[in-house]
């Protein structure tokens, strides 16, 4: 069971590695994207493999019960503040919608956060 545990965040953190080095030119182009999407997750991934070898099943399983409880909770809160997010953003959409001078400048323009680069790269 600890093993079991601690092998999820184990797996997880050499995905989100492994995803960031496959597209390395969004996610490990530059020093600071580097560290955080391959480095870190390589680190994290090396300390719950130590504990999945070293001593099995006591250590794995309290690294893996943490692990899995602070992935959980990062989802869960992830989860939250993308809902709040999608109401925020539908409730300013339909504000901006039936004012009508706001609507009009704002169909005329980019949107706020939108550069002529973005839209042109993609």
């Amino acid at each position: 069971m600890g093993r079991a545990l601690c092998a999820i965040p184990l797996v997880y953190f050499v995905g989100v590695a492994g995803f960031a080095l496959i597209n390395a030119a969004d996610f490990a182009a530059a020093t600071p994207q580097f560290l955080r999407y391959v480095a870190a997750p390589l680190v994290l991934a090396a300390a719950f493999a130590w504990a999945l070898v070293a001593n099995g099943g006591k250590r794995a399983a309290v690294f893996g019960a943490y692990g899995c409880a602070v992935l959980a909770a990062l989802f869960m809160h992830e989860g939250v503040a993308t809902a709040q997010l999608t109401r925020s953003v539908s409730a300013n959409a339909a504000k901006l919608y039936y004012e009508g001078q706001g609507a009009a400048a704002f169909r005329q323009t980019l949107p706020p956060g939108a550069t002529a680069r973005a839209c042109t790269s993609h």
